[in-house]
């Protein structure tokens, strides 16, 4: 079996409407999503990177927290099939 690498770490994330970070277009306050990602310098396995990310996962959390200005407990790490789901323009 090959083995697949990864050359960049993505992080998604869904923002509680209370952080009133985005509004529906009846002008209420709404959650979003957002993904943050970036480029390995060096590529990794698959295996490789999935380890790293849960390892900086809280992490990465709270700095998300500290660039919205919102608390942490507004913010919610979710899969990206929920971010896409989500995200999907009608």
């Amino acid at each position: 079996m090959r083995r697949r690498y990864e050359t960049e770490h993505r992080f998604f994330y869904r923002v509680a409407k209370e952080a009133k970070l985005a509004e529906d277009e009846n002008g209420n306050p709404s959650e979003c999503y957002l993904k943050i990602g970036f480029n390995l310098k060096d590529p990794v396995s698959t295996e490789e990177a999935e380890v790293k990310r849960e390892k900086t996962r809280e992490d990465t959390l709270k700095n998300v927290a500290e660039l919205l200005n919102i608390d942490t407990s507004l913010i919610s790490i979710v899969t990206e099939e929920e971010y896409l789901t989500e995200t999907e323009e009608d």
